[in-house]
């Protein structure tokens, strides 16, 4: 029979093993690890003639990532928004959303919520 005479199957086994170890080994020597960035708050979608005020200008955004990557975040890749669709007039309380490079994850914003006053710029 062909496969009991034939060599592929420990060829076979051989490979899946490399592949096994390969991916251990990646994950072992670049684990991944945290950083905190300090980030401006931008305002997104807020309305025309309205502004905004009374809240942080600046939270902490802490995220995940390789060990060998989280090297090559500049500050200026770690984005923290409000999106002010729809808002008008008045006080408001909101959770802040983050965004990170492709190959990051967000792990934590402080503060998450902030209050803030929209108000009519005329």
């Amino acid at each position: 029979m062909y496969f009991r005479d034939s060599k592929w199957l420990p060829k076979l086994m051989s490979l899946l093993i490399a592949c096994f170890l390969w991916i251990h080994v990646v994950n072992e020597q670049n684990p991944s690890t945290e950083a905190t960035y300090r980030v401006r708050i931008e305002n997104r979608n807020l309305g025309e003639g309205l502004a905004v005020e009374d809240y942080p200008n600046e939270v902490q955004v802490k995220i995940r990532a390789p060990r060998l990557s989280i090297g090559k975040i500049a500050p200026g890749d770690v984005k923290a928004y409000l999106d002010l669709q729809g808002l008008r007039d008045g006080r408001y309380s909101m959770v802040v959303s983050a965004e990170a490079p492709y190959f990051a994850d967000v792990v934590e914003i402080l503060p998450n919520t902030v209050i803030f006053r929209v108000y009519s710029k005329d």
